[in-house]
């Protein structure tokens, strides 16, 4: 129930596919759930998950209070260029995360951003676009920042149209990493 914390490895249940999608059909980690193919780990006292590129895991959370909720991860020792996107009830509410480089060394706790969620059943699809990332838990804390609304289906993108980093992510990524759009710059040259 939100708000509340969920250790990684405590995924939903289910196959390759449907709660989550791993690349191979071994759990490396071997370190809890070993009937999944999730690479699960343990470091410093705490079990945490680990998802490559185009790999995801699932959670399903039950509001019982309409609210907006930080959405926190607990991070351990990242590829410091790994993106993830954030899903809701089938619909991408958060592209880049973090906004800036992934935290790297240790564990580290980042707020993806604020989501508001109506009381009922939502579902939560962590999937990793490129890089290496390992996941310690994620909570889902009451905030008073007015946070992205998952029911608002029309201004989201479906899980279908994005699963793959495009040319919009890219351009993100270029002003993220030099302050500016390169392509604005580019369209106030004139070549012969």
């Amino acid at each position: 129930f939100a708000p509340c914390t969920i250790e990684a490895e405590n995924f939903d249940a289910g196959k390759n596919g449907e709660a989550y999608y791993d690349s191979d059909n071994s759990n490396a980690g071997g370190k809890y759930r070993n009937e999944t193919a999730v690479d699960i780990y343990e470091a410093s006292g705490a079990t945490y998950v680990n998802i490559l590129s185009d790999e995801w895991i699932k959670y399903t959370v039950n509001v019982t209070k309409a609210g907006n909720y930080n959405l926190n991860f607990k991070w351990y020792d990242c590829m410091e260029s790994s993106k993830v996107r954030i899903y809701a009830n089938g619909y991408e509410i958060i592209r880049n995360v973090p906004q800036s480089a992934m935290p790297t060394g240790g564990f580290k706790i980042v707020t993806a951003g604020t989501v508001k969620l109506k009381p009922g059943t939502h579902t939560f699809i962590i999937k990793c676009m490129e890089g290496d990332i390992n996941i310690d838990y994620l909570r889902l804390a009451n905030s008073r920042n007015a946070g992205i609304d998952v029911s608002d289906t029309a201004n989201l993108r479906p899980w279908a149209e994005s699963q793959v980093l495009s040319d919009e992510d890219l351009a993100e990524e270029v002003i993220r990493l030099y302050g500016y759009d390169v392509y604005d710059k580019l369209e106030s040259f004139s070549f012969c």
